[in-house]
């Protein structure tokens, strides 16, 4: 309960506060409200009501919430941020990094314009993007974003072990960074061969087609592509079980997955191949049917596999 239901800053610090907590995200909407009808004319509200509805999914009304904000305050560096972050939850790269870019003018060490601008140059694909990563890096040591988009940056390069690296420090600072997890996971699966080559060849396919997702005369030429993908993920995730770092960083989903996906796929393509070998038509028959089933569910998650490899 809040002592003063008038006081804007202190139900803005509550709606922080509910942000930070999954459970409390929604309600974290109606405390920043509740700020702005208390104080309509600090633009700060607005901006952190644009971030809320971006966690939210709903980047477009943060869109307009933010560029709200932009016209109480035009020179606001940290409304023109969460302008920025409403554009990259809109996949529209190019808008923001004008708007992180103004931001930066505004404020040159405003850490969270810093850190879209990296992402925005990430996602275009444009050489800029790693030196403004080891830049940002060396001015912010113990920031976990930081790190998170240094990780990802030499993922990109191919180099599994210096993004691992960097990934293991984002969590080190953060334990609570969902996205370094997955970063530190789509690393240790990179020090296998076949799955290397995986990550290479859709950066390098990405680079090109700039997001298979987003266009659709592309997208079906890349689903046998995504396919053979989402099967490598399994099978990699199945040796990751091995390893007891990667064990501590695998969510349930991701054991199970792992488990039941790769090890489905191993015990099935085992039970083909020694059908075939020996003329045992049951087992060649049963290791098919396991194998085109687990490949199956693993096809299914070949959509997320772009947005697993994003900043």
């Amino acid at each position: 309960m809040v002592d003063s239901p008038d006081d804007g800053y202190v139900l803005a610090r509550i709606a922080i506060c509910q942000a930070h907590l999954p459970d409390e995200l929604a309600n974290s909407l109606e405390s920043i409200d509740a700020a702005i009808v208390a104080e309509p004319d600090e633009p700060d509200y607005f901006r952190l009501k644009a971030l809320i509805l971006c966690q939210l999914k709903r980047p477009k009304e943060g869109l307009e919430v933010a560029r709200a904000g932009v016209g109480m305050a035009p020179d606001n560096p940290g409304l023109r941020s969460a302008e920025a972050q409403a554009w990259l939850c809109l996949d529209r790269w190019g808008e923001a990094e004008s708007a992180a870019r103004e931001a930066l003018s505004m404020d040159a060490e405003h850490p969270e314009a810093s850190n879209q601008l990296v992402q925005a140059l990430y996602e275009k694909r444009e050489g800029e993007s790693h030196e403004l990563v080891l830049g940002l890096l060396a001015r912010r040591p113990e920031d976990a974003h930081a790190h998170h988009n240094a990780g990802y940056s030499f993922l990109q390069q191919g180099d599994c072990e210096r993004a691992l690296e960097h990934f293991v420090e984002c969590l080190r600072l953060d334990p609570t960074f969902e996205a370094g997890r997955i970063g530190l996971l789509e690393a240790m699966r990179g020090r296998y061969a076949i799955y290397l080559w995986y990550l290479r060849s859709y950066f390098a396919l990405d680079t090109r087609a700039k997001n298979l997702k987003a266009s659709e005369l592309l997208f079906p030429l890349a689903l046998p592509f995504l396919g053979i993908a989402a099967l490598l993920h399994a099978v990699a995730s199945f040796f990751l079980m091995f390893d007891r770092r990667a064990r501590l960083a695998m969510d349930f989903e991701d054991k199970i997955y792992g488990i039941l996906g790769g090890g489905g796929i191993l015990v099935g393509l085992g039970l083909v191949l020694a059908g075939g070998i020996s003329g045992i038509g049951f087992l060649w028959k049963l290791g098919l049917t396991l194998l085109v089933t687990t490949a199956f569910i693993g096809v299914q998650l070949a959509g997320e596999i772009p947005d697993r490899l994003r900043m």
